[in-house]
């Protein structure tokens, strides 16, 4: 008898903690944490793979012309300088000089 009550209190125990909404919000945090952590895709990530996306599509659309792109982006040119260097972000070489070719 006393076997049967424990496992009762298991399967009510098991119940209440699969529904309980603070604890599956809890459990699905913990659980999307872990999958972003073994991925790299945590927080930090996303935000610098935003900030170099946002940054190359300005300089792109400025043909590379860092004060026009640092203008496009509401910041100084000295800034937008230094986050390409954090970034590593360098101006691609032209394709005939990239191919090995010369002048």
């Amino acid at each position: 008898m006393t076997i049967r009550r424990h496992r009762d209190l298991d399967a009510l125990r098991a119940q209440a903690y699969a529904t309980d909404p603070d604890l599956v919000r809890q459990r699905q945090a913990r659980n999307l944490a872990m999958i972003r952590e073994a991925v790299g895709d945590t927080f930090p990530a996303r935000l610098r793979r935003t900030e170099e996306t946002e940054i190359q599509e300005a300089l792109c659309a400025s043909d590379w012309n860092v004060k026009q792109a640092a203008h496009f982006l509401g910041m100084k040119r000295t800034t937008l300088a230094a986050r390409m260097a954090v970034l590593g972000i360098r101006r691609p070489k032209p394709l005939a000089m990239a191919a090995g070719g010369g002048y």
